[in-house]
């Protein structure tokens, strides 16, 4: 893994915890339990203030974050208080506890919705040519970059490693391949290699499943969000 992967790693852990234990804060305050710190980081504290009856902090290293409940460690009933989390009755502090796990659902329902919104790419069902080999059996039978694959041998090639598996069932052999080409349908026929030069395979193309963006309305996609959640 490299140093900018690791980045990334970090500010998403640090993002879902940070989501995870908002929902315990939210819920606390909800249900009028005491929020003695909520911090974003790992101790020790660089930096606070307190608002209220909670410290808001930021911590030396900057990773998810910790909310610190009134009674947590267990108080009894008549020393912590009407605000201690260890009084609250037993479905208020399973909420509690529970709505961290909520806070990252949320999260992912949101995310997924917005991405719905502005698009996210689907695999079309065709295979992209990208690069052709000159003298190739693809080059011959008139294939070119940009060409969509749709079927081989008369089967669908709907992803990129379904199109290798089907050529390989045909090597030696004419076959027709569907293509579209600059938005034309055509039919050619060319016979797979079977001991074709390095690196080139026995089409002699290189290939990609196609894609295209699947845009969803935005007052379907909250719903569409939920079931991809």
């Amino acid at each position: 893994m490299d140093i900018l992967s690791f980045i990334r790693f970090i500010l998403l852990l640090s993002v879902l915890i940070f989501v995870h234990e908002g929902g315990h804060f939210l819920f606390a305050k909800l249900f009028g339990v005491a929020v003695e710190e909520f911090g974003f980081g790992i101790p020790p504290r660089v930096i606070g203030k307190k608002i209220k009856d909670t410290i808001y902090s930021l911590n030396l290293l900057p990773i998810g974050g910790f909310v610190r409940l009134k009674g947590e460690a267990g108080e009894t009933l008549g020393f912590g208080g009407a605000d201690s989390f260890a009084i609250q009755s037993k479905i208020k502090r399973v909420l509690i506890i529970a709505a961290g796990a909520f806070g990252n659902f949320a999260l992912a329902w949101l995310v997924f919705s917005v991405l719905l919104v502005v698009g996210t790419p689907v695999s079309s069902g065709k295979v992209l040519v990208v690069e052709v080999s000159g003298g190739s059996p693809a080059q011959e039978a008139g294939i070119l970059p940009g060409d969509l694959i749709l079927s081989l041998g008369g089967q669908k090639a709907e992803t990129a490693k379904a199109l290798t598996d089907l050529t390989n069932q045909n090597l030696g052999e004419p076959t027709v391949v569907e293509i579209e080409s600059l938005g034309e349908l055509k039919s050619v026929t060319l016979v797979p290699r079977l001991d074709p030069p390095s690196g080139e395979g026995s089409l002699g193309v290189l290939v990609q499943t196609a894609t295209e963006d699947r845009v969803v309305p935005w007052w379907r996609a909250p719903l569409e969000g939920f079931t991809e959640t």
